[in-house]
């Protein structure tokens, strides 16, 4: 029987769309949960939301891509936690799809956002796992990276290159989302002797109020015919961060409907 009861997780991206779900259901689940992000008015939604499991949620606002502020970091797990049993990243800049979104073309991208979304989805998960990787308890435990199906296909750029919603998703996202996966095989062998398992998700395009043509068009794309949802890899990511896998490692499992095989 899958079991999270009493595991101490550390949620980077926490407070963001589906680290709010993530964090209640991984609750509800019996976890004692470490939720850090940097935008404070989302922490501020998502503690008054879990207000009710106080003394198993704490949060902390901190800038993860700046190595500085670990020390800090460090010094507050381990005031609630001592030695913590898994980390779940969710961490990146994934900008949304909207009824006039003006995504920029890849002959547009600049220099600045290119780093600033290398810097949020790649070097922060580096650093986050660098300097927490050693409070993970002595006998193991367990990392899931959240990636995406854009690790393994292009995307489809007719979705975006319309009057309404142009341009196409940054090349940013895309090279962040394969590089997880890279990130995540590469630490899977290398704490492979410590007990700590790496593993990575991969979903398709999550349900978040998108326009209604835009949904549609996706949904062709996919053999089920529809975008997914929250709850498609909650079980999943609980599944993995229990005992339950603990033969798991390496891997990158994909929750797109089926879209990549078509």
């Amino acid at each position: 029987m899958i079991n999270i009861e009493n595991k101490k997780i550390v949620i980077t991206g926490g407070a963001g769309f589906i680290g709010q779900f993530i964090s209640n259901e991984l609750l509800d689940n019996g976890a004692e949960i470490f939720v850090i992000d940097n935008n404070l008015k989302n922490i501020k939604l998502l503690k008054n939301k879990l207000k009710s499991y106080n003394g198993r949620v704490h949060f902390l606002k901190i800038d993860l891509s700046k190595e500085k502020n670990f020390i800090f970091i460090k010094k507050i797990i381990n005031k609630k936690f001592k030695k913590i049993d898994g980390i779940l990243n969710l961490i990146a800049n994934n900008p949304e799809v909207k009824e006039k979104n003006q995504f920029k073309s890849f002959f547009q991208t600049d220099v600045v956002s290119w780093s600033n979304d290398i810097n949020i989805g790649l070097t922060s998960i580096m650093l986050v796992c660098k300097h927490l990787v050693p409070l993970i308890n002595k006998n193991g435990g367990s990392i899931v990276n959240l990636s995406s199906d854009l690790s393994i296909i292009s995307p489809d750029h007719r979705l975006y290159n319309k009057k309404k919603i142009s341009g196409s998703k940054p090349i940013s996202y895309s090279v962040v989302k394969h590089g997880l996966i890279g990130f995540t095989k590469y630490l899977a062998t290398y704490l492979a002797n410590k007990k700590i398992r790496v593993n990575s998700i991969s979903p398709g395009g999550i349900y978040k109020d998108q326009p209604k043509k835009f949904v549609n068009k996706i949904s062709k794309l996919i053999p089920l015919n529809r975008m997914a949802t929250r709850d498609d890899m909650t079980s999943i990511i609980i599944y993995l961060l229990s005992d339950s896998s603990s033969y798991m490692t390496g891997s990158n499992i994909v929750i797109d409907g089926g879209r990549s095989i078509w």
